[in-house]
């Protein structure tokens, strides 16, 4: 059972994902609001950051329902893309599939901000902005999660800031701990944009 999103979907347009199965008959889908900035968390020695959608928990419930699948038992793969049946006001959504013990999860994200960071030495900084015009988002909340090598396992540190009036917000990392990969979120009201790089 898989689920993949290819895109970030303008406010007023249609989400769509695409599921894949094999074996199976149908599925339970439900879709769940959350915000990026709490509730996705990484945890020391657990996940890696391009396992994210692992580390996302809690969120309110949107919608739930059963999907139907062409199987015909026989092994054979199949996929379908769906629209889903709703107009999704702006938000960060988590979209899961069950059926048995196979599960899956991927991100629908409705929004028309984006987020940017530059990093130099100890610096990172994250610009946030409306991603059809470029004007800056003031008062939005950036949380910057650092991941680095020690001991033997991945650890993790997070900070959390507000944008200036220019958008921005800047972040101090530990240059000890050499090369880590960062993974940037940001809230303003509905809005929210998310961004995975390297320092």
């Amino acid at each position: 059972l898989t689920l993949a999103v290819s895109n970030v979907f303008l406010p007023g347009s249609k989400a769509q994902y695409v599921i894949g199965w094999r074996n199976i008959k149908s599925a339970e889908i439900s879709l769940r609001k959350v915000d990026l900035t709490s509730n996705l968390t990484f945890r020391d020695g657990q996940r890696d950051l391009s396992q994210w959608l692992d580390a996302i928990d809690g969120g309110s419930s949107v919608a739930t329902w059963t999907r139907q699948l062409d199987s015909k038992g026989d092994y054979v793969p199949g996929s379908e893309q769906v629209e889903i049946d709703r107009e999704l006001p702006p938000g960060a959504y988590l979209l899961e599939a069950k059926s048995g013990s196979g599960s899956a999860r991927e991100l629908v994200l409705v929004t028309d901000s984006a987020i940017v960071t530059r990093s130099s030495g100890r610096r990172s900084i994250a610009f946030v902005a409306d991603a059809r015009t470029g004007a800056p988002i003031a008062n939005a909340k950036v949380r910057l999660w650092e991941q680095y090598w020690d001991n033997g396992r991945n650890r993790f540190t997070s900070w959390t800031k507000t944008t200036g009036a220019d958008g921005m917000a800047e972040f101090e990392l530990d240059i000890r701990r050499g090369s880590h990969q960062l993974f940037a979120t940001a809230i303003a009201g509905d809005k929210q944009a998310m961004l995975q790089g390297y320092a």
